[in-house]
């Protein structure tokens, strides 16, 4: 859910922003830009993270710059498993997109994927392999402009396996020891485990291993 919505305005030419919702009436001879951000409660003490800026902009005539925008899910993804990303692209004035230009950056240097044409996303971040990724999009509209840019990062991982068993606490000297595995297998990637057990008496060095 969420616990916190700011608003803020300004004329377009201004530097300063007003909090608040702008008045429900503005002037239509004037270009305003609008922008909402909101916060979750996904966090500590219910507070989470905010959400990017959205911002639109209304008023005067004239040719507005379209605004790139897309969605990643999920933005932490197993190597085995798939991201996918949603195009939310559009233009103020609802000109067409003409162009869009996407770039797929791995570690802040590799270039994986580029693509600078017509209306498509990039394919699924994870089959470019464990690394982090910085996804930027650009698009311009027929009349001649273009969007800043708009980004967002992607981690690409490979979860370990996490180890887990119970035994008894205490038993008689002559007892057989029962190992209850609970270990996830597969992980939580899907990847099948290996085992390796060890045994020690007291303070001595391991005497067993299988």
């Amino acid at each position: 859910g969420l616990i916190a919505w700011q608003w803020q305005y300004k004329k377009t030419d201004s530097e300063i922003w007003t909090d608040g919702q702008p008045p429900a009436q503005l002037p239509s001879s004037v270009q305003y830009d609008i922008r909402l951000r909101v916060r979750d409660v996904d966090g500590e003490n219910g507070l989470g993270v905010w959400s990017d800026w959205c911002v639109r902009t209304v008023g005067a005539a004239g040719n507005l710059p379209p605004v790139a925008l897309f969605s990643v899910d999920p933005n932490i993804v197993s190597y085995r498993k798939a991201t996918t990303i949603t195009d939310k692209s559009f233009d103020p004035d609802n000109d067409p997109l003409d162009v869009y230009y996407w770039t797929v950056i791995k570690d802040g240097w590799n270039k994986v994927w580029e693509h600078w044409g017509g209306a498509t996303t990039p394919p699924n971040i994870a089959a470019f392999g464990i690394g982090n990724y910085q996804i930027s999009l650009q698009v311009h509209d027929n009349r001649g402009l273009w969007s800043d840019w708009y980004r967002q990062n992607v981690q690409v991982i490979n979860h370990p396996p996490a180890a887990a068993f119970n035994m008894p606490a205490e038993v008689y000297r002559d007892t057989v020891i029962t190992m209850d595995n609970l270990t996830p297998d597969p992980d939580e990637d899907g990847d099948s485990l290996a085992y390796l057990w060890y045994a020690k008496l007291n303070n001595s060095p391991y005497y067993y291993a299988g």
